[in-house]
Parts: structure tokens; sequence; C-alpha cells
């Protein structure tokens, strides 16, 4: 297989691994799978923001049930995606973070003493 085969396939791999479903009229859920990383949210981002617009909802409900692997650029592409969620002015409610907010507490934690 080729690079250019391989790439197209790793883009495709990464766009269902965060479709988005539409639950009522006013409320869609978007599923994350595999690594949190940067490249799954920046693939799916414009995706994910269009839908929401276009759809009129009020709310979307973020899911990393399926998520595997956290990275800190993923961990920051996740969160600048959420505040434009809120920027757009959707309430946005999510869904099983444990392990992000683990994740995230732990680098401001690191951050603190770096700073210190």
């Amino acid at each position: 297989m080729g690079k250019s085969r391989q790439n197209e396939n790793n883009i495709g791999i990464k766009s269902l691994s965060c479709p988005f479903i539409k639950l009522t009229k006013s409320s869609a859920l978007v599923l994350l799978f595999g690594n949190l990383d940067e490249e799954l949210i920046s693939q799916n981002k414009k995706r994910v923001m269009e839908k929401s617009q276009q759809g009129d909802y009020l709310e979307v409900l973020l899911d990393s049930n399926g998520v595997g692997d956290l990275t800190n650029e993923g961990v920051e592409a996740f969160v600048a995606l959420v505040k434009e969620l809120q920027l757009m002015g959707l309430q946005r409610v999510l869904l099983e973070l444990s392990r992000i907010m683990h994740f995230i507490l732990i680098i401001q934690k690191q951050f603190r003493m770096f700073r210190s």
C-alpha cells in the first residue's frame, strides 16, 4: 500500500472515530473513539462545528468513553473544541471525562511545579 493510500485510510479512520449523532431536535451526541490526539480533533472539528450550527442544536453531548491514550496536544485540542462550541452558544455536557480530567489535573500540577 502506498503512503498516500495509507494516509487516506488514516483520515477515514479518524473521521469514523468521531461520529455526530442527532438525538432530538435540540441535542446531538459526539462519540470519541481511539486515541485522543490532536489529529483526531483537527480532522473532525470542522464537521462537528458545522453540524452543530446546521442543526440548530442547543446542546452537544461529548462522550469520551471510547477514548484510549491521551496526548497533551489532544487534550488541548479537545478543550479548544469545547470552548468553541460554548462560544457558538451551545450548552455542552461532557460525559465520562474522568480519564481526561485526570490528565488535565496532572498537566496543571506539573505546570505549577515549573512556575514555582
